[in-house]
């Protein structure tokens, strides 16, 4: 480690400035050991405000680099974004572009082994929030529905074939309904805006505190600054460079912080658009909410008076009076129903005869009987 020190303390000074040569150099000597790595790494890092060059160079170089290299790329990728994060968020920005290609290039053309180290550091950059909420697309980019399962050492322990299992998982895979936001529709609308705020949140602390610490090193250099002129001394060279040095800092936290609140003003519009929707159509539903209540209140009302006249007219039929037949008629009708069996040859067939008589033809056939009784009596 004292001889990777003593390297990277050479290479960032007189003989460190930044050059794509001379980073197209590193590269090639590049190898998978830890001092190879870390070297370059700080190298890098030193050279942050050339960010964009470097991973430009960076992919370049991976592109036409031997497939059993593109590993040390990529583990050299991983040393920078975790050890740069400190001084700024360059490089989470610069490789975010070009690592999703270049990690899959390696998980689809790597074999087992490179299946295996693509796996393991997206499991890290995700528990570390190297990228925030934005490695979900990356994993599902990348590894799929089937990822590898590592154990702590980075060893794969997904069996190596068993088909009953992935026709299972496949099975489960198309079983899952997924109900997608309408592309353009108001709620895809917020959650696109609240996502950019929520992968910006690890860029907002960085910032903010990046911000505080330049402004608490201004304060020391301007202090340092006053008290050389009032002792009548030339402010060092060393004071003039440190103080291009944090407004640079400065001006890049102040852009940071500009398109972190961009998008947040733009979560706050569309949240604000769909309240103001919302209520809108709440003040609709309520109108046609009073119209459908009030209807039914008269369809009710209606419903009772219906009601009421319907129980009137039923009472007034039943208290109609009935004839009642008396007794000496029953006993007489009863007789003439005898005499009118005895002859039953000489009765028309009449489908009515079956039916029993109502109470008016029984009342009217007991008079003829009665009248007839008495003109036998009278001499």
């Amino acid at each position: 480690m004292a001889g990777a020190k003593a390297d990277v303390d050479a290479e960032t000074g007189d003989g460190g400035s930044f050059s794509e040569q001379r980073l197209i150099d590193k590269l090639k000597r590049l190898n998978n050991s830890a001092a190879s790595i870390q070297t370059l790494s700080r190298w890098c890092i030193f050279h942050r405000k050339k960010a964009k060059r470097v991973v430009d160079t960076w992919e370049k170089q991976f592109t036409s680099a031997r497939e059993d290299k593109k590993i040390s790329f990529l583990y050299l990728s991983n040393d920078i974004l975790q050890n740069s994060k400190r001084k700024g968020a360059d490089y989470v920005d610069e490789f975010w572009r070009v690592l999703p290609r270049s990690l899959k290039h390696v998980y689809e053309k790597g074999g087992g082994e490179g299946k295996n180290q693509v796996a393991r550091l997206i499991s890290i950059w995700d528990d570390r929030k190297v990228f925030g909420t934005r490695i979900e697309s990356m994993k599902n980019g990348i590894l799929g529905d089937n990822p590898p399962i590592l154990d702590n050492n980075g060893n794969s322990l997904n069996p190596s074939s068993n088909p009953t299992s992935n026709s299972k998982a496949a099975r489960k895979d198309s079983g899952t309904i997924v109900k997608k936001l309408t592309v353009g529709g108001m709620p895809e609308k917020i959650v696109s805006a609240y996502q950019l705020v929520l992968d910006q949140h690890f860029d907002e602390d960085t910032a903010l505190n990046k911000c505080k610490t330049t402004l608490g090193l201004l304060e020391r250099i301007n202090k340092d600054i006053n008290d050389s002129i009032i002792n009548g001394n030339q402010p060092a060279l060393s004071l003039i460079s440190d103080l291009q040095e944090q407004e640079m800092t400065l001006k890049h936290c102040i852009k940071q912080l500009e398109s972190v609140d961009m998008a947040r003003i733009s979560l706050v519009n569309q949240l604000k658009e769909a309240l103001n929707e919302q209520e809108s159509k709440s003040l609709v539903l309520r109108d046609q909410l009073q119209v459908a209540q009030t209807e039914a209140q008269r369809v009710i009302q209606l419903r009772k008076q219906l009601g009421g006249a319907l129980v009137t007219s039923v009472t007034h039929s039943t208290s109609s009076p009935l004839m009642i037949t008396p007794p000496e008629q029953t006993s007489a009708i009863m007789q003439g129903s005898e005499v009118r069996s005895t002859h039953p040859q000489s009765q028309p067939l009449n489908p009515a005869a079956s039916l029993p008589p109502t109470v008016s033809a029984v009342g009217d056939e007991s008079k003829r009987t009665a009248a007839a009784m008495a003109d036998k009596l009278l001499p």
